[in-house]
């Protein structure tokens, strides 16, 4: 149970008052000073060029790994966004379900769903026939075939001497 009280601290002839949350036992515990429980709300400000880069790598990819280290200077992929930043964004994507999460070694690994393609492409107004290289499918190439010569030719050559 959190209390809320008006401590007065004299720093260096400074006065600075501190409105935190005291813990409503510490009295009871008859320290002379009672224990304070700081709750740390840091927020991470990202702003909409930085979110729209993310946002943008991830469309294109359809993937993005993040390394757990909030103090990289900057993302490996996206060279001028920092890593906390990424983090933050991709967290945010995930507990809306737009993305899926495999964590290994301090490596996440996520991938996009069908929902946060269609997210992405609204959020960032572009048309919706675009989609991530992940749901591509492979074109497969035919290897050229061999003669019983072992002579190799085309494809195009065959098909052409098949005709004939």
């Amino acid at each position: 149970m959190l209390k809320r009280v008006l401590i007065r601290i004299s720093v260096c002839d400074l006065d600075v008052e501190l409105n935190t949350p005291v813990c409503a036992g510490a009295h009871w515990r008859r320290s002379v000073r009672p224990k304070i429980c700081f709750t740390l709300n840091k927020m991470v400000i990202i702003s909409k060029t930085e979110k729209r880069a993310v946002f943008n790598y991830l469309l294109r990819e359809g993937v993005i790994t993040v390394r757990k280290d909030s103090y990289l200077p900057k993302h490996q992929h996206l060279d001028q966004i920092p890593n906390l930043k990424v983090q933050m964004l991709v967290k945010s994507l995930k507990s809306k379900g737009y993305l899926n999460e495999v964590f290994s070694w301090n490596w996440s690994y996520y991938t996009l769903t069908n929902a946060g393609v269609a997210y992405l492409v609204k959020t960032l107004g572009v048309s919706a026939d675009v989609v991530p290289l992940t749901f591509k499918k492979k074109r497969v190439v035919a290897a050229p075939k061999a003669d019983d010569e072992g002579d190799e030719k085309p494809a195009a050559e065959e098909v052409a001497e098949a005709k004939e």
